[in-house]
């Protein structure tokens, strides 16, 4: 009957072990600190310990990587992001992994339509839907159709940039006026529908008349 009873009692234990275990496998959390000794490491906040009234914070644990392979794609998640602490052996360490969460109230899904894909960071927002390219940086943006590419913007290319089917430039706040400043070169003929003011010397080149 001993036999028995410690058995059932072993059992016991067992079952209550493998259930903290299973409860370990996946707990949810916020992002309290960044950084960690390879500064890709975030330590979560798992609550409150009902004894001292303290946050329970995870170690520093690895973040979960959009693709590892050939493919490289990371961010390291923000203060106050909803993760979860994910340990597949039910035990906390090495082989845990932070993953990412769901939108919350104290960080709100982006505003978006229907099969919309939007990125946002700051004041900088990207959107693709369909055949359509919409940036957004402050009071910048740049929109790319299968009509073209349209830039609201104070643009400055560093380098050449090249235009295959044409080039329309709109003075600031819609005026006719717009400023190129440096040297332009056209491989082409180039067409006004009005007229052609230089403050400076025309010069002819090539043996192409100026007039």
């Amino acid at each position: 009957m001993s036999t028995i009873g410690s058995e059932l009692r072993w059992l016991r234990r067992e079952v209550a072990r493998l259930n903290r275990k299973l409860a370990m496998q996946r707990l949810p959390g916020k992002v309290k600190e960044r950084g960690g000794p390879d500064g890709r490491q975030v330590r979560l906040d798992l609550g409150e310990d009902p004894a001292t009234g303290k946050a329970v914070l995870s170690g520093w644990v690895r973040v979960q990587s959009l693709s590892a392979g050939a493919f490289k794609g990371f961010v390291l998640p923000s203060i106050g992001e909803q993760m979860y602490l994910e340990s597949p052996s039910g035990v906390i360490g090495a082989d845990s992994v932070a993953t990412f969460g769901t939108f919350d109230d104290d960080n709100k899904h982006p505003v978006q339509d229907q099969d919309e894909l939007v990125i946002e960071n700051g004041k900088t927002r990207v959107a693709v839907k369909g055949d359509h390219v919409h940036v957004v940086s402050d009071e910048h943006s740049m929109t790319l159709t299968p009509n073209g590419l349209t830039v609201d913007a104070d643009s400055k290319f560093a380098m050449p940039v090249e235009f295959r089917k044409g080039i329309r430039l709109t003075g600031t706040g819609g005026g006719r006026g717009a400023t190129i400043e440096g040297d332009i070169r056209v491989a082409g003929n180039i067409y006004a529908t009005e007229n052609i003011v230089a403050q400076g010397a025309i010069h002819e080149h090539g043996g192409v008349p100026t007039s």
